[in-house]
């Protein structure tokens, strides 16, 4: 409650400021709204007319850039794009890790553009507190992303091909061991948790929740107690405010330490609210294995926003319960992504227990 009462309070405080960013912006006989055009101009370009030639030439699909101030495609067609974009092939993985250097030019632009910007927005609103600079600074890189976001996103979904794939290939392994297999290969202690994963039956699951969970996904109480957690990942598809990222990934962290908690207390025979503290070592394995029994899009986009994020979230969102959240899902992906070594993930392929996505 009061973490989202705090992110209520952040989003109101900046509503005054919009508008008069807004107007600044959309002025281009003003310096700042020139540079804004020209900017948003410049990283459409880097994003889908020069960006990484090698690996578009390995067949990755080419995304035709955003129209200035367009909105972007809904959350239904960007589902679908994203896809079409993941499991294109194991020939790009040569060349996506020299895109890095690339990458991280790109990202290094954004951020110089934006604080060089932020000052000017100071001086032309003649304030120059700490604490004004961090509202300019979240109010114009809301305005910005609205023209560049898709396009930067699907730069990074590009970008994050490679890890994509493992966590795919790691996933279609699961579905076809047992949970305690599963378990027992991830080393994971008996834990009050583990009966979150049992079946007990249906869990009458809404549309929102069959979106979200792969076919081979427990039912409940798994997936009542984590709908809203996935619901959380489930909008990270089309949402490009780098603010708007953040507060998806720590309000899906917050949905499953709730759930735990609540689960614990029903377990425990309580009633009430839940009470119960949540550690991290039941935290963890839980966020591990509620990714691995998501949908192909949802682990494509959160490992694609987890890249972005980590370039791109703002320093003074790190430090506190955004940064804790996204290091959350970073440890989660890149133990999932270090589950299974390659050879075994060919042999299990080769015997028919995971199919080839390439």
């Amino acid at each position: 409650m009061a973490l989202t009462a705090s992110l209520g309070r952040v989003r109101k405080e900046l509503l005054p400021l919009t508008d008069a960013v807004k107007e600044v912006i959309s002025d281009l006989h003003h310096p700042i709204g020139e540079r804004h055009l020209r900017f948003c101009e410049e990283i459409t370009v880097l994003c889908t007319d020069t960006a990484m030639p090698n690996i578009l030439a390995f067949g990755v699909p080419r995304v035709g850039p955003v129209v200035l101030g367009d909105t972007g495609a809904g959350g239904a067609s960007r589902a679908l794009h994203i896809q079409r974009m993941i499991g294109r092939g194991t020939s790009i993985y040569e060349v996506i890790d020299p895109a890095r250097e690339y990458i991280e030019d790109v990202a290094m632009k954004i951020t110089d553009h934006e604080e060089a910007v932020v000052a000017d927005l100071q001086d032309e609103f003649q304030g120059h507190t700490e604490q004004l600079h961090r509202k300019l600074y979240l109010t114009y890189e809301r305005s910005l992303f609205t023209n560049i976001g898709y396009t930067l996103d699907d730069l990074y979904m590009v970008w994050a091909q490679k890890i994509v794939n493992q966590l795919l290939r790691v996933t279609e392994f699961v579905e076809n061991v047992s949970f305690d297999e599963l378990r027992a290969h991830l080393r994971f202690p008996e834990g009050w948790w583990i009966k979150l994963f049992e079946e007990t039956g249906d869990s009458s699951a809404e549309d929102s929740r069959e979106a979200v969970f792969s076919p081979k996904a427990p039912r409940a109480p798994f997936q009542k107690y984590l709908a809203s957690a996935g619901a959380a990942l489930h909008r990270l598809i089309g949402t490009v405010w780098p603010l708007s990222k953040a507060e998806l990934l720590t309000k899906a962290i917050q949905h499953i330490t709730r759930a735990l908690g609540e689960y614990q207390t029903m377990r425990n025979g309580r009633r009430g609210s839940a009470h119960v503290q949540v550690g991290s070592d039941d935290l963890v394995p839980v966020v591990i294995l509620f990714i691995l029994y998501t949908k192909p899009e949802i682990i494509a986009t959160l490992c694609m926003n987890c890249l972005l994020l980590e370039d791109l979230l703002p320093m003074f969102l790190r430090n506190g319960i955004h940064g804790f959240s996204l290091v959350q899902f970073q440890g989660a992906l890149h133990v999932i992504a270090n589950l299974l070594p390659t050879e075994e993930i060919n042999r299990a392929n080769s015997t028919g227990a995971a199919n080839d996505l390439t």
